[in-house]
């Protein structure tokens, strides 16, 4: 009943969750054992590796065992289908940095690790309390680090060009600026502006930050959800904000130009953290939109 919605949803919209799901799982590829083995360290990563051998550990002894213990083979049988189907998936089709799929498998575990844990811990074994003592430590640590990235950025100095691009933390700095120079320039509450982006997670960012004042289009191939949300012909005729990271599109006139009597440059927002810019996102005027941009899916 729970899911009653969701599949009542793809019913009336031709499958569309599925087959996009499938569709990424099922891209075809010559095999890569390289990309194999490294969604198996993303995974350990993800999940941290000092905890993610433990509960490797009691899935191979809950498989081992096999029946004769009903709880630890049950709950290893649930958490099978997740983490083998997840995992193979990364032999022929690139999944990119996807190692939280499996994570409810692991989760599943957690009960068996636990007690593995607890008769360690009664028993008196020194390395149970090694492990434990460690652990806390560890996470603590690596929280500590990786907290003060999040909110400061003081680990992007530090990497190569290149790789600060790469830095998923990004995600993370606050796109208010955006919606303060919109706010200076009287352009929010307009009833005949909207904003456009071409990336679908940079569409749900803006969004939040001008509060759905002004509605936000993700006029792209890959819109996910967002092409349900609005009509895109019922802004013909207005006028919009194209807003573009320049790493993902550096002149929107190719992409768009042919849906806009005119585009042209207006202005820079620079985002970052700490005062440090990191991303400088460009702001073009679109005037006189036309619609009909093609769409995957969608109204």
């Amino acid at each position: 009943m729970i899911q009653a919605p969701t599949v009542l949803w793809n019913a009336e919209h031709h499958w569309i969750s599925f087959a996009f799901q499938g569709g990424r799982a099922g891209q075809q590829g010559a095999l890569d054992w390289l990309r194999f083995l490294g969604s198996i360290a993303g995974q350990a990563a993800w999940v941290l590796p000092w905890i993610w051998l433990p509960l490797v550990w009691v899935f191979v002894l809950a498989v081992k065992r096999g029946r004769g213990q009903a709880l630890d083979w049950y709950l290893a049988c649930l958490a099978l289908p997740t983490l083998l189907l997840f995992t193979l998936v990364a032999l022929w089709s690139p999944i990119g940095r996807h190692f939280h799929w499996q994570a409810p498998g692991y989760l599943l575990l957690m009960p068996l690790a636990g007690r593995l844990l607890d008769r360690t811990l009664a028993s008196r074994r020194r390395w149970g309390r090694t492990w434990l003592y460690g652990s806390v430590a560890a996470s603590l640590l690596t929280f500590l680090l990786a907290g003060g990235h999040l909110v400061s950025g003081w680990f992007t100095p530090l990497l190569p060009p290149n790789w600060a691009k790469e830095d998923d933390t990004r995600e993370l700095i606050d796109w208010t600026p955006l919606a303060e120079a919109l706010a200076a320039e009287g352009l929010l509450d307009q009833p005949k502006l909207f904003l456009v982006t071409n990336r679908w997670h940079q569409t749900g960012k803006l969004d939040a930050a001008v509060e759905g004042r002004l509605p936000v289009f993700c006029l792209c191939a890959d819109p996910r959800n967002l092409a349900f949300g609005r009509d895109q012909s019922l802004h013909v005729g207005d006028d919009a904000v194209i807003v573009a990271n320049p790493e993902f599109l550096r002149d929107p006139g190719w992409l768009y130009g042919r849906f806009f009597a005119s585009i042209e440059p207006w202005r820079e927002v620079v985002l970052g953290r700490s005062g440090r810019p990191e991303i400088r996102m460009q702001l073009w005027w679109a005037r006189g939109f036309k619609g009909g941009v093609p769409m995957p899916y969608g109204p």
